[in-house]
């Protein structure tokens, strides 16, 4: 049995989604086969003992990692998520400790960054940014750029969740070469309080990256086409991004507009069951849990074609990929969706289809020992 050792810089319950709701997963994996797995992340909760939060937010725990060099010594595997574990990775080449150590990169940083400035979409300056989201962009973001390029020089092996995320970070022969393993999920089939029906369902954080700012318009754009269409957002509220309800009332769809706020386990599986179309305007990603997950509830999905979203969605069959911030497109392919029965009774199955075949987290942690096993035996 393999002992690993992950370190990710945020992790659930203090933040929600991303990478640590994928180490999250892994993590469970591994520990229900029998192995022994532990995390070493950032955050205030300390209700389980195989979680050491090592330091109080993401910002403190680049070095803050370092504190965890005992339990990184006492691992057969140090699988490390992006490059914030920066200083383990020094702490260990100072005490000379030997643990295999693995990087996984989820995203091109660099590329996350560019998505994250202001756009324009029908003559409308939206996504404006406030003095710490520009620092942030400007700063922050290329130090952590610059950290995943150090974390992939001292790293023992490299592996990508998608393979535009190996694209991103290196050249066009070693990304092709390059290990890709992908997300999985384990699929909800248990049964949940339903959620009340919608028509078009979002599901992310609030970020210029995923396009929040489009959704009244993709809503209002369909309401031409369907004037009682509906919307819910999943991880904001009203008062997360005034801006966004602010466009919606603007354009008068204020009233078919519903935050639900942030949702885990059975009360977003409710959501995913409630709506008839998933949609992700994002401008960047990795491979995105939410389709993943949708499509683990049979909800078809309208994604923007790029990043990973087109090693997951194939057009026509279980969703539709559409350009960035073509929002008439969005609300063309969605309205299709939503009111042909058959079509998207077609799509449900197939998306439940992609899922089982291609991404279920049983086949995402057998990959991993896979990649684990020659280190384990050399060390």
């Amino acid at each position: 049995m393999a002992s690993v050792l992950h370190v990710v810089s945020y992790y659930p319950p203090d933040r929600l989604g991303g990478v640590g709701e994928v180490v999250a997963s892994v993590h469970r994996g591994l520990l229900a086969l029998g192995h022994r797995s532990q995390v070493v992340t950032s955050g205030s909760s300390h209700d389980d003992p195989l979680v050491m939060r090592v330091s109080k937010g993401p910002d403190g725990f680049p070095l803050a990692s370092a504190r965890a060099l005992d339990a990184a010594r006492a691992a057969d595997i140090v699988h490390v998520h992006h490059g914030e574990g920066i200083g383990l990775l020094l702490a260990m080449q100072l005490a000379r400790v030997e643990t295999p150590v693995l990087l996984t990169l989820h995203v091109g940083v660099a590329k996350m960054a560019e998505s994250m400035r202001p756009y324009e979409v029908a003559g409308l300056s939206l996504g404006q940014e406030n003095t710490q989201a520009r620092l942030h962009r400007s700063f922050v973001m290329p130090l952590r750029a610059a950290m995943d390029h150090a974390a992939m020089a001292l790293a023992d092996d490299l592996s990508f969740i998608a393979r535009s995320a190996a694209r991103d970070n290196l050249t066009k022969a070693e990304a092709e070469r390059a290990r890709v393993i992908y997300n999985g999920v384990e699929p909800n089939l248990s049964a949940v309080e339903p959620a009340p029906p919608c028509d078009l369902l979002f599901v992310g954080a609030d970020s210029t990256r995923k396009r929040v700012e489009l959704l009244p318009l993709i809503l209002h754009a369909v309401r031409r086409r369907h004037a009682t269409a509906t919307m819910r957002i999943v991880g904001l509220s009203r008062e997360t991004n005034p801006a966004v309800l602010a466009l919606a009332e603007r354009l008068g769809v204020a009233d078919a507009l519903q935050f639900a706020g942030p949702l885990r386990g059975d009360a977003l599986t409710a959501q995913y069951r409630s709506a008839k179309v998933l949609v992700v305007p994002s401008a960047y990603e990795g491979l995105p849990m939410v389709i993943l997950e949708g499509f683990a509830q049979g909800l078809p999905c309208v994604a923007t074609q790029v990043s990973g979203h087109p090693e997951v969605i194939t057009e026509g069959e279980n969703g539709f990929l559409v350009p960035l911030d073509d929002v008439e497109m969005i609300a063309e392919r969605a309205s299709r969706v939503m009111t042909d029965a058959a079509l998207r009774e077609r799509m449900s199955a197939q998306a439940r289809a992609t899922v089982n075949a291609r991404f279920t987290l049983e086949r995402q942690v057998r990959e991993y020992l896979a990649w684990y096993a020659p280190h384990l035996s050399a060390a």
